[in-house]
């Protein structure tokens, strides 16, 4: 699932992992610290219910991502793994995608998803493939954590200031991005789960370019990722913190097509626009 990740460089945060939270008048979600590296999640077993930030910190030699999985109905991640087939089968209906940080290029980077949390069983995995073709997750990189009630009024997600809404297939944008530092919403109102790549185009590529790269890996990227949102699952919503400069940017979804298994970007899941 997903080998398209298999493109993208580290990820890298604050050292964690750790659970932190705001003393300001002005409540914030507490932050949860995700260390990645081959293959396994340094994370805390249990976190808060709530809006939760998740960072996550790569400190392996190859990409990686925390996608974060919601298991009902009593599932464990064992059921998951199995289901599953160690990350080469179709996720079952009770595993809720529920999204978590993109994968980025540029080493030192931070990615962050900010998610409302209900109490329940749920899971890092990690999708990317290694450089032989299997899946981390075959390899043993997931992570069972426990959401749970707190004494304490759970924290409310944060004010976006504007919304991006993932439909069969395309990115409805609410108003445009600008540069510098902005809160968007990442929402799925379709059928089927869905992600964002968020891409700087370098001068004179398109987005077609980075398709085509992605699928054959020849010579540099015409673009470099600088966030996104992992697959959410229609109903759940992430809120991301950008800090864009000016220029052209894309935005792609990669996910295999839940009817012919295709990537939606071959159902035309993708966009350019501009960023000033």
């Amino acid at each position: 699932m997903l080998e398209i990740l298999a493109v993208l460089a580290s990820l890298a945060v604050p050292a964690g992992p750790s659970i932190s939270t705001s003393t300001g008048h002005q409540p914030e979600p507490p932050v949860v610290r995700i260390v990645s590296r081959e293959y396994g999640f340094d994370a805390p077993d249990r976190i808060p219910a709530g809006a939760v930030t998740f960072e996550l910190r790569n400190e392996g030699a190859e990409p990686h991502h925390a996608w974060i999985v919601r298991l009902e109905g009593g599932h464990d991640l064992a059921d998951f793994l199995e289901a599953v087939e160690n990350g080469r089968g179709a996720t079952p209906a009770w595993a809720v995608d529920m999204g978590g940080p993109m994968v980025m290029m540029e080493p030192g980077a931070v990615s962050n998803a900010t998610i409302e949390m209900k109490p329940g069983q749920y899971a890092f995995v990690c999708h990317v493939p290694s450089p032989d073709g299997i899946p981390h997750l075959a390899k043993g990189m997931a992570k069972a954590f426990v959401v749970e009630e707190s004494s304490n009024p759970p924290e409310v997600m944060p004010t976006a200031d504007l919304t991006i809404d993932l439909v069969d297939y395309a990115f409805v944008i609410e108003k445009p991005l600008h540069a510098g530092v902005q809160q968007v919403r990442f929402t799925n109102t379709s059928g089927q789960t869905h992600e964002v790549v968020l891409w700087r185009l370098d001068e004179g590529a398109h987005v077609d370019d980075l398709i085509a790269w992605v699928f054959n890996m020849q010579g540099p990227p015409p673009g470099a990722v600088v966030g996104g949102v992992s697959g959410i699952a229609p109903g759940v919503e992430n809120l991301v913190e950008l800090d864009l400069a000016a220029g052209r940017y894309a935005a792609t979804c990669f996910v295999p097509d839940a009817g012919d298994g295709m990537p939606h970007t071959d159902h035309g899941m993708k966009i350019e626009f501009e960023v000033s």
